[in-house]
């Protein structure tokens, strides 16, 4: 089939290539090796604590407007959904804020409230949590204006022991 020359050929130059791609491998460089004083890095621990406190205010949020999902699971969706608009918030303050702006203002509930609830609506009106969240007073169409008749609570009834047998167990509910 093949001869040992053949083979012995092959081998080589698989060596060969393999040296020469060793030595013209591309790395990549960083050209401007000057430090950047407009550079902006927010440690990744921040960035994590704060996108995952802005997972719990929504959370608090939704449940605030709709009690009765308390104890549920959230669907993989959502979830997404809301990591993707705490993590525009979490950009439009990176952009706008630097890191010694927000460490200085961290502990200041009035600014971190106002600067996230700004951006937070900003990020609302763009599209993240759509069909979670609704903006703004949603139209009413109750007609009623009677005002409602208050509710009296019923007497409470007493409750008598039932005997289950003639050994003198009672049940008592």
């Amino acid at each position: 089939m093949f001869s040992k020359k053949e083979i012995l050929l092959w081998i080589v130059i698989f060596f060969v290539g393999i040296m020469l791609s060793w030595s013209c491998k591309l790395e990549a460089a960083d050209v401007d090796t000057k430090p950047d004083p407009k550079r902006n890095l927010y440690p990744n621990v921040l960035m994590y604590n704060s996108t995952a406190s802005c997972i719990q205010g929504v959370v608090a949020l939704l449940l605030s407007s709709n009690p009765s999902m308390r104890n549920q699971m959230m669907p993989p969706a959502v979830i997404q959904q809301m990591i993707g608009h705490c993590s525009c918030v979490m950009d439009k303050i990176r952009l706008l804020h630097s890191v010694e702006e927000y460490y200085a203002n961290m502990h200041d509930y009035i600014w971190i409230r106002n600067m996230w609830g700004k951006y937070g609506a900003e990020c609302i009106d763009m599209g993240y949590l759509a069909g979670l969240v609704t903006k703004g007073k949603q139209p009413s169409d109750n007609k009623t204006i009677e005002k409602p008749k208050p509710i009296e609570p019923e007497p409470k009834q007493p409750q008598t022991e039932q005997l289950l047998d003639s050994t003198g167990t009672s049940f008592q509910g």
